[in-house]
């Protein structure tokens, strides 16, 4: 699989390109990645950069969100950024099978596992929430697909492992290096 982008995504920065040349490089021998950015690092480009090469390829997308909002708002981003219409696969959307990229609810996707078709990359936005019995079927089920889940806490409050879900984890830069490159405000921490 090779990494080629061709959209109208912005132009990525450079621990951006790295992070998925990064990725990328982990499919050569992985199908399961977990990729790590701080809040404002730019997840979203990410997602939008990957899910456009596998487009490009005429490979289909199945990206997941756990709530509605994030569910339409990524697949507005997302069409914008590859040029091409995505579909939503949530309640009170009209489904739209025959389009290479769909935006979903974990919920839906799971109680529709037999009508969604096939995928080749499956991308989990806010990858934290992912140990759930929901996603661990949607996994089950799309076993050829690679995996990406992409988040800023990869670290769950209840200490829950991801081992049994990625095979490993691409960490990209850290929020004490994105203010020093000048891409985040310096911050002051008050606790009450």
């Amino acid at each position: 699989m090779e990494n080629t982008i061709a959209c109208s995504l912005p132009v990525l920065r450079s621990y951006q390109s790295n992070l998925i040349d990064r990725i990328f490089s982990q499919w050569q021998d992985r199908d399961r990645v977990m990729a790590v950015l701080p809040t404002g690092g730019g997840k979203s480009l990410l997602f939008g950069a990957i899910t456009a090469n596998f487009a490009n390829q005429g490979l289909r997308v199945l990206a997941l969100a756990h709530r509605e909002e994030l569910v339409v708002q990524g697949a507005g981003h997302l069409q914008n950024w590859i040029n091409t219409p995505v579909g939503i696969i949530k309640s009170g959307h009209k489904f739209q099978p025959e389009l290479a990229v769909q935006f979903a609810s974990v919920q839906t996707v799971v109680n529709r596992l037999d009508r969604v078709g096939e995928f080749d990359l499956i991308i989990v936005d806010e990858a934290h929430h992912c140990t759930s019995d929901t996603y661990l079927r949607i996994f089950e089920r799309f076993t050829a697909a690679k995996i990406l889940g992409l988040t800023a806490t990869p670290i769950r409050t209840d200490g829950s492992p991801f081992d049994h879900l990625f095979n490993c984890l691409e960490i990209g830069v850290t929020t004490a290096q994105l203010i020093a490159g000048g891409y985040l405000s310096p911050y002051k921490l008050f606790v009450d």
